[in-house]
């Protein structure tokens, strides 16, 4: 078979959007193997779902998932014309139209689920469609399940699995402003109307609210005083730093930092090194308390120097 789901991520680097932390890139496929196999749950196709990621591509990091469910060509993929409907009615407009004609035709009477299938097996492209969609509606049923937007039992599963923090590790670089954005889609070339974009715009809408904001005391646009370490420089990635801040919790020390005017990462290699603490005056960038703030360094110097001449 071949990948019949795609993620694409794209990189803070505008330049070379394709390059992405690895660890970060590989939090979000595991997030994504749970979400898919949730997401498929929902629907409620039978069958046991397996999720695996077959290759990436440039054109941003694209990342060719490949989706299979046991079974599916040789079984009764739904129990009730309930749940058929509700999925197809999701998935392909004219399909459900045809299955609604097919039940309720009343010269043929008492059709069943086995007699459907048996003219029409389950595409495996609706499959994907239907997570992919589901994924983004999702942002819509954060507060409360919304039944004018889709059928009841999704509109309830949705607002639980945002509620579960479901969707958390999926998004994670966003998160973690690994990335600027994240599209799920199951069109490779992501155009058609199923594929969602995740970015900072609409991420929060798949946190839940009782979610931990993230270091709430450092605002948007102001300067502080930090002490640190450089533990990794990024150059690849438009010149940025990974800058480990004393005093942090574990999950939300490690910063992604921007040279201050003027200079390039180059400039900060003898400050390089978790053997080395270093004195920051940096100013805050975020639009999100859910998501870690970035840094602008305007001044540095190691620990036993003056931070200020």
């Amino acid at each position: 078979m071949r990948p019949n789901f795609f993620i694409k991520y794209r990189g803070i680097n505008a330049s070379n959007d394709s390059a992405v932390d690895l660890v970060a890139l590989g939090e979000s496929i595991i997030g994504f193997d749970a979400l898919i196999k949730d997401i498929f749950e929902i629907s409620k196709i039978n069958g046991e779902v397996s999720v695996s990621a077959t290759k990436t591509r440039d054109g941003s990091l694209i990342v060719d998932i490949l989706v299979s469910i046991s079974n599916i060509a040789n079984a009764i993929p739904f129990e009730r014309v309930e749940d058929l409907l509700n999925f197809l009615r999701i998935v392909d407009h004219n399909a459900w139209e045809l299955a609604n004609n097919f039940f309720n035709d009343l010269t043929h009477a008492h059709r069943t689920l086995n007699d459907y299938f048996a003219a029409n097996p389950l595409d495996y492209t609706l499959a994907c469609s239907f997570v992919a969609y589901l994924i983004g509606r999702a942002k819509k049923h954060k507060q409360k399940p919304d039944l004018d937007d889709l059928p009841k039992d999704y509109a309830i599963a949705l607002h639980k699995a945002i509620k579960a923090r479901k969707f958390k590790k999926a998004i994670s670089p966003l998160i973690e402003n690994e990335v600027t954005s994240i599209e799920v889609s199951d069109d490779r070339d992501f155009g058609r109307e199923s594929t969602a974009v995740i970015d900072a715009s609409n991420f929060e809408n798949y946190l839940s609210e009782d979610e931990e904001t993230i270091l709430p005391d450092y605002e948007n646009g102001k300067v502080y005083l930090f002490t640190g370490a450089i533990v990794s420089i990024q150059c690849i990635r438009g010149e940025t730093m990974k800058i480990r801040i004393h005093g942090f919790h574990k999950k939300y020390r490690d910063l992604v930092a921007f040279p201050e005017e003027g200079k390039t990462t180059e400039d900060y290699m003898a400050f390089y090194g978790k053997d080395k603490t270093i004195l920051i005056e940096a100013l805050i960038e975020r639009s999100s308390l859910y998501q870690k703030p970035k840094i602008h360094i305007r001044k540095m110097s190691l620990q036993n120097q003056p931070l200020f001449e």
